[in-house]
């Protein structure tokens, strides 16, 4: 069995960008990841938590997004899932 950091893939995909300009769309990726995943559990929607974090409320984001990665259960399907969304998500609050 193979497996894959959810979140070291959002870091890897921005590893090209120079480190100043890094963190703003790897942030914006986490918190969107984070919104899909909260409301996923039934949690009320997260449009209000994902515009600004503080620094520790995103490393709280990061910790649930490893947390449920790593799930024994957690399948592709599950994680692909997740990313679908939260980029429907994302391209639907830009269009608004």
């Amino acid at each position: 069995m193979v497996g894959a950091c959810l979140v070291g893939a959002v870091a890897h995909a921005s590893a090209d960008l120079d480190r100043r300009s890094r963190r703003g769309p790897a942030a914006a990726a986490v918190d969107a990841l984070w919104a899909e995943l909260v409301e996923w559990h039934g949690r009320p929607p997260a449009d209000a938590f994902y515009d600004y974090a503080h620094p520790g409320a995103r490393a709280a984001r990061v910790r649930d997004l490893a947390r449920w990665n790593d799930e024994p259960k957690r399948s592709r399907g599950d994680v692909l899932n997740l990313v679908d969304r939260a980029v429907s998500r994302t391209i639907l609050d830009a269009v608004r």
